[in-house]
């Protein structure tokens, strides 16, 4: 890729830049001790760091580190409760540390020694899927797809993304909070999307017996698994029998079993950066019809903006569990922005965009991103501290169309750019003039 931009550099007249060096991954992440966990309860909610094996794959990698981590603890998990659910969340950080959130896609390419951070919440809840899992016989196939669902060990490792994971659960634990003390004597709560630990649900439920939870999941496998966890908790006395619903249907298709039936908190992680690839939109314009009048959507709102990088600078790896959060240092050109907002918006949008300050670039050669801002309750998720909300670079440098040549002979006036919410990167629509 690296020749080809320098080629097609030379190809416009444009001046010849050398990329800047990455960071290694060792310079990110200095060699530590791992820490050992006490045989007690405070050790649970303790973040420990486990060594990194070159050659594994990122989830056997992953499992494998929860595992070490489990047996270090030594005992049988404590029933959940509030309290507990609270320590574990609290422990989560606020902020991508570069320790806290390593790249395991990468881990082939790591030298071994390397350290992860595994939080207290990824070993109680890891650890209810490994059971779940194990219980029901699904070891060999978790990374089946079924249709445009993620498969249930890519579902499992969305809980390391840590801030998206704590912000979520936060936002919902305080909705229902304010729907309880509002005087609402049932609180019924729709996690759309619930993937196979369905963790929204559950922190809703934890909270009160007289809050009911429907979750919905797509793919045959998480819907079994997370079925198999509400049994556990229920059996456990964590919440009563028949708070949560887990039901194997698309969310876009979703009909309460009463016709009157109304939600209070409706929330879901169907998204991706850029609002592209995944269905949030569409399924809170679908589930937006069983919704109360004064009901709480999670996220409210979602921003996107449209900015520029050049072509000189690489992108800058945040490392997380489950992919590299891209982050580049990016040019403003007060492109307009595009704002979601599922209370209020009662038709599907068209993300549309237009940029209009490119005559004042330098000479270059420049790729348009799409940068993503999430409210989630009264906290943001950003670029520095989410996978979803990772730097979009939807340039093609084989594409006219899809980047920007500012040189002696082409000075572009404007990048145009619409797309409906879900759709897959190559059915972009750019225009230029």
């Amino acid at each position: 890729m690296v020749r080809a931009e320098r080629l097609i550099r030379s190809l416009l007249h444009l001046p010849y830049c050398k990329h800047k060096k990455l960071p290694t991954p060792t310079e990110h992440n200095p060699r530590v001790r791992s820490k050992s966990l006490n045989n007690n309860d405070a050790a649970l909610f303790e973040n420990e760091e486990l060594a990194i094996v070159q050659g594994q794959k990122p989830f056997q990698t992953y499992l494998e580190q929860i595992q070490k981590a489990l047996s270090s603890y030594g005992k049988p998990l404590p029933r959940l409760n509030r309290d507990i659910l609270n320590k574990l969340i609290d422990a989560l950080p606020n902020k991508v540390g570069l320790k806290d959130q390593y790249a395991f896609k990468m881990a082939a390419q790591i030298p071994s020694g390397e350290f992860c951070s595994v939080s207290g919440f990824e070993k109680y809840f890891v650890n209810l899927f490994i059971n779940a899992v194990e219980k029901l016989g699904f070891r060999d196939s978790l990374l089946e797809e079924y249709h445009n669902s993620l498969n249930p060990l890519a579902g499992m490792c969305c809980l390391a993304d840590k801030v998206r994971t704590k912000y979520f659960v936060q936002a919902v634990m305080e909705s229902v909070d304010e729907k309880l003390q509002s005087g609402e004597q049932d609180i019924n709560v729709l996690d759309a999307g619930c993937g196979p630990i369905p963790i929204l649900g559950i922190s809703a439920a934890i909270i009160d017996p007289r809050v009911k939870v429907t979750c919905l999941e797509s793919n045959p496998q998480s819907h079994k698994i997370a079925e198999s966890i509400v049994d556990y908790l229920v059996e456990s006395g964590a919440i009563k029998k028949d708070q949560i619903q887990v039901k194997l249907c698309d969310a876009k298709r979703y009909k309460p079993d009463k016709k009157d039936y109304r939600y209070d908190v409706l929330v879901s992680e169907t998204m991706d950066s850029g609002l592209l690839c995944e269905p949030i939109v569409e399924i809170f314009h679908h589930v937006k019809g069983f919704a109360k009048d004064d009901a709480s959507f999670i996220p409210s709102s979602i921003e996107l903006k449209l900015k520029l990088r050049d072509s000189c600078n690489e992108p800058l790896f945040l490392p997380n569990i489950i992919g590299n959060m891209e982050y580049y240092d990016l040019i403003d050109v007060g492109s307009t922005s595009f704002q979601y907002n599922p209370a209020t918006t009662d038709e599907i949008p068209i993300c549309t965009f237009e940029a209009k300050n490119l005559a004042q670039l330098p000479k270059g050669l420049y790729f348009p991103v799409i940068v993503t801002s999430i409210k989630v309750g009264d906290k943001s998720l950003n670029a520095e501290n989410s996978l979803i909300c990772r730097h979009c670079s939807v340039g093609d440098i084989r594409d006219p169309n899809r980047n920007i040549v500012v040189n002696d002979h082409q000075k572009p006036g404007a990048l145009s750019l619409s797309y409906i919410p879900g759709s897959s990167v190559n059915k972009l629509a750019f225009s230029q003039t």
